[in-house]
């Protein structure tokens, strides 16, 4: 059954430096609140990256974090809460280094190499529920990246492309998966398509699409 908590929408903006790890981003999330009044909420990032501000219309937000290697729990609080039947627009800044310190199969980020990537839950941050604030429903959300890197970095992402410019350092992505997002500077040989996954690739050459497709 629906929680207390639907999510609406979000949008991310990140600026990423593939090289070094820098990042200085921003995630944008619309709540409201169904069935009672919903007093915060929550998600995770790599546990290199900090919480600069958040803001709300019309109610105080506060934040607090917690490590869980390799993770960052950000807890953040309403005052006053948001009531039932109402909604609200949450401006999270964040910055740092990502550490990206997982690796193997665990390795939610990597940059520096020859291939670095970022996966919700590290740079791209994931909604969860780890404060005890209530259910939420995220799945209806609609999503949208916009991903700033160095000037003639390619990028790889899963989603469908909305729009990209190369006089700065902004790629757009609209209709990001409702989980599982994934991005890949540098390496715009693969656009990954599709509603809820991974599940169609557009190949213009190159072999990080396979063996799910095939170059040509």
């Amino acid at each position: 059954s629906p929680g207390p908590t639907n999510v609406t929408a979000v949008r991310y903006d990140i600026q990423f430096d593939p090289t070094l790890g820098g990042v200085i981003a921003s995630i944008e999330i619309h709540l409201e609140a169904t069935t009672g009044s919903v007093s915060g909420f929550a998600f995770y990032v790599d546990d290199g990256l900090s919480v600069q501000a958040a803001t709300a219309p019309a109610t105080t937000v506060t934040h607090a974090e917690q490590i869980s290697a390799p993770y960052k729990v950000v807890s953040l609080s309403f005052n006053p809460p948001i009531t039932a039947g109402s909604s609200l627009s949450v401006h999270v800044d964040y910055a740092g280094t990502a550490n990206c310190t997982a690796t193997g199969d665990n390795a939610q980020c990597s940059y520096g190499g020859s291939m670095p990537f970022m996966l919700e839950g590290s740079v791209i941050p994931a909604l969860v529920d780890a404060a005890g604030f209530g259910d939420y429903n995220a799945w209806g959300a609609t999503r949208s990246l916009t991903l700033r890197v160095p000037s003639g970095t390619d990028v790889v992402a899963s989603g469908e492309l909305a729009e990209t410019t190369d006089d700065g350092t902004t790629t757009t992505v609209d209709s990001l998966p409702g989980s599982g997002a994934a991005v890949y500077p540098d390496k715009l040989r693969t656009e990954l398509l599709g509603g809820k996954g991974p599940d169609v690739w557009r190949i213009w050459g190159g072999q990080i699409g396979a063996p799910f497709a095939k170059a040509r």
